[in-house]
């Protein structure tokens, strides 16, 4: 638990987003103003969007990985190497 006042009413401010508070009222039950919670519900969904993202270029990079793999140990001259994907 946060021991800084401002990252916990950042943090209550996103979870009463989630609950589907409006901005009024969580600005109202905080004591802080609108633009300030505005503002913290769009960097909350700025950051999970990057995290969205990068979760999704490592699945994409390790399916073509995967799919590389799997050409090289098919083709007739890597047959009899097996490339792990570990060591890719």
């Amino acid at each position: 638990m946060s021991r800084n006042k401002s990252e916990c009413d950042r943090l209550k401010a996103i979870l009463l987003s989630g609950e589907g508070w409006s901005e009024e009222m969580i600005a109202q039950a905080l004591r802080k103003h609108k633009s300030s919670i505005l503002r913290h519900i769009k960097e909350y969904v700025s950051t999970q969007k990057t995290i969205s993202l990068y979760c999704d270029l490592d699945r994409i990079t390790n399916q073509a990985l995967s799919f590389i793999t799997r050409e090289m140990q098919g083709s007739r001259v890597f047959s009899s190497v097996k490339v792990p994907l570990s060591t890719i």
